[in-house]
């Protein structure tokens, strides 16, 4: 799901890590980690010594950026829906916080 909303893909971005073998092994939590880090703009790249590969230093992202925040509110809603745990959503409408929300 991070990948459709980032509208990112790891192994074409992140072509020597994907050659390692890293995102085979990888849990969901460090292919997010790279897929943010891509999406938010906070990738580095340098290059691997003795060879002409660069590989991704992934920086901070920053948690707190209204831009995150609704990045991660929606991956959060589209994975509980795709898990069909929609029911525990919080109904969406204007102005309604969690706690006006019907129990």
């Amino acid at each position: 799901m991070a990948k459709r909303l980032a509208c990112v893909d790891t192994v074409s971005l992140f072509p020597y890590e994907d050659a390692r073998g890293m995102f085979e092994a990888a849990s969901g939590r460090e292919l997010l980690k790279y897929l943010t880090a891509y999406r938010f703009g906070t990738v580095e790249w340098e290059i691997v010594p003795g060879t002409t590969y660069e590989r991704a230093v992934l920086g901070e992202v920053d948690t707190s950026a209204p831009e995150y925040q609704r990045f991660e509110g929606q991956l959060y809603r589209s994975v509980l829906e795709r898990m069909v745990f929609d029911g525990l959503l919080v109904p969406k409408q204007t102005g309604q916080t969690a706690e006006q929300a019907p129990a």
